[in-house]
C-alpha cells in the first residue's frame, strides 16, 4: 500500500491550522488539525490532514488562493480563511473545519491570481479576469474604472499586485 499525497499549490497557516489547495482536484483543500507548540510547523511533518470540496460545479474553476481575512463589517470582528476560485469566493468562519463547510459568498467573481491579491483596509484587492476589485467579506466592490486601461481577460492570469507606501501597484505583462 503506496498512498499518493497530492503537491500544494496554495498554502496558508490560518486559525492555527495548515491549508493548502492541491494540484489533482481543483475544488479541494485540505486542512491539518490545530497546530501547537509542541507539535511540527513544518508543512512536510503536519499529520492528520483532511480535505473539504468546495463547490461542484467545474465552471466555478480552480482554487487560485487561499489566505486570510480580517472582516469587521459583521457584528463581532472576524478573521475566517478566504478560498478564492476563478469565479467565486468561498469563506470558511469556523475555527473547526471537521464541523462547518465553507459558505460561498460570490459567485460570478472571484480571484484570478493568487499574485494579483493584496490585503487592504477595509478586504483584500484582486483581479478577477479583466478587473480588479475590493472583497469585504461580503461583496465585491469594482474599483479598476479608477486605474486606467482595462486589459485582455486572457491576461488575467498574469496580472499581480503589490502594495508600496500605500499605493496598489499593478502588472500585466503584454
Amino acid at each position: 500500500y503506496r498512498r499518493v499525497f497530492p503537491s500544494p499549490e496554495h498554502f496558508t497557516v490560518n486559525k492555527s491550522r495548515f491549508w493548502f489547495s492541491d494540484t489533482l482536484h481543483f475544488g479541494r483543500f485540505w486542512f491539518s488539525e490545530p497546530l501547537s507548540a509542541d507539535r511540527p510547523r513544518s508543512p512536510a511533518q503536519v499529520g492528520a490532514l483532511r480535505f473539504h470540496t468546495v463547490g461542484g460545479d467545474p465552471s466555478e474553476g480552480e482554487i487560485t488562493y487561499l489566505g486570510g481575512l480580517y472582516v469587521s463589517n459583521y457584528a463581532e470582528p472576524q478573521n475566517p480563511l478566504v478560498i478564492g476560485r476563478e469565479n467565486s469566493i468561498y469563506l470558511e468562519f469556523d475555527d473547526n473545519p471537521r464541523l462547518d463547510y465553507p459558505r460561498k459568498i460570490l459567485h460570478g467573481v472571484g480571484i484570478s491570481s493568487a499574485r494579483s491579491v493584496v490585503p487592504v483596509a477595509g478586504g483584500l484587492f484582486h483581479n478577477h479576469r479583466s478587473k480588479y476589485y475590493i472583497f469585504d467579506g461580503q461583496r465585491a466592490n469594482w474599483v479598476s474604472q479608477k486605474l486606467g486601461t482595462p486589459f485582455e481577460d486572457s491576461l488575467a492570469i498574469y496580472a499581480s499586485a503589490f502594495l508600496l507606501n500605500n499605493n496598489i501597484y499593478t502588472n500585466v505583462p503584454k
